[in-house]
């Protein structure tokens, strides 16, 4: 599982989901992202790490970058 959690990222879901909006591949990430963490273990199941790993899986999206160099400091910030 953390294999898979390592390897989301915006892009890999826009790559997979070519048809979406880049607003709704975001969802889709976040979905994958929440429902992976559950099966990590305890240190990796906080909001902080959810946060900390949304902003590097946007990072290599340019509509993204602003977001990712300023992020907010909480997870509801940046969703």
């Amino acid at each position: 599982m953390m294999s898979k959690w390592n390897l989301l990222t915006l892009n890999v879901v826009v790559k997979q989901n070519t048809d979406k909006s880049l607003l709704s591949c975001f969802e889709i990430l976040l979905k994958e992202l929440r429902l992976t963490q559950r099966a990590l273990s305890t240190e990796f199941r906080s909001e902080k790490c959810l946060r900390d790993k949304l902003i590097y899986a946007c990072s290599d999206i340019e509509a993204c970058a602003y977001a990712c160099l300023k992020p907010s400091s909480l997870l509801e910030g940046l969703c």
